[in-house]
């Protein structure tokens, strides 16, 4: 036996002994920049063009996510009406029932617990929820409910990086 074989096989060993879930993958609360009713759509579009990010949870008093300000709700929005305007000074206010979890937009979201399995996230976000339909962004809360305080976002990025890992 070689070291590399040993070295697999412990590896092989530590993660069946200690399996990769959901409260240490993605991005933990404090690091998540979020939306809030009264953010303008601009200063959001801007945000998340510099930091690289899709996807940002709209979050109510209790820090709970009531929505998500992303590519789709902007769309939605725009062709809900024959003669739709957006424009940068319009509030996340002004366009949240296009930004809400249950909007049908092409993605879902999800909500797990902080001990759900690295490969229970994966099987979310490649099966899809209806032929149009797939999971966009998982969310963790303390035992998986939408209506508890955000603690994790999970996107299909975080998964691929630590099943590489």
């Amino acid at each position: 036996m070689t070291e590399s074989f040993l070295a697999e096989v412990q590896a092989l060993l530590r993660h069946l002994q200690n399996p990769p879930v959901a409260s240490r993958v993605g991005v933990s609360r404090n690091e998540i920049v979020v939306a809030k009713l009264t953010d303008k759509l601009g200063d959001l579009a801007e945000a998340m063009r510099q930091g690289g990010f899709s996807h940002l949870p709209i979050l109510d008093e209790r820090d709970a996510v009531v929505g998500v300000f992303n590519e789709s709700a902007v769309f939605d929005h725009l062709w809900a009406d024959t003669e739709t305007i957006i424009a940068r000074d319009m509030t996340v206010s002004e366009i949240l029932r296009h930004c809400r979890l249950d909007a049908g937009h092409t993605e879902a979201f999800r909500f797990v617990r902080p001990t759900t399995l690295l490969d229970d996230l994966t099987d979310m976000f490649v099966a899809l929820e209806t032929p149009t339909t797939r999971v966009g962004a998982i969310f963790v809360t303390a035992s998986g409910k939408s209506t508890e305080a955000l603690q994790r976002m999970i996107t299909p990025w975080d998964v691929l990086a630590s099943s590489s890992t």
